[in-house]
């Protein structure tokens, strides 16, 4: 388990850059389908918004695990090649 809790903890800045900036543009896409999703809940425009919100919190969603595992994966690749 202390194994994999250290496989997590990523050490270069520039890997948790790239993973924060990543999860705010997936937090914000999360946000504007949440608002999609409540207007077509609360005013029932077409359902045509349903689709759009419904398919843009499936890609955020998807984004945030995207860039969670690829900056372990990228982390973890560095500190095998420098050592």
């Amino acid at each position: 388990m202390n194994n994999f809790i250290n496989m997590l903890k990523i050490k270069d800045n520039h890997i948790i850059s790239i993973v924060k900036k990543g999860l705010k543009f997936s937090l914000s896409l999360t946000i504007i389908s949440i608002l999609i999703l409540l207007t077509y809940n609360y005013i029932l425009l077409s359902p045509i918004l349903y689709t759009i919100g419904f398919s843009l919190l499936k890609t955020s969603l998807f984004f945030i695990c995207f860039f969670i595992i690829f900056g372990i994966a990228f982390d973890t690749i560095q500190k095998q090649i420098s050592k």
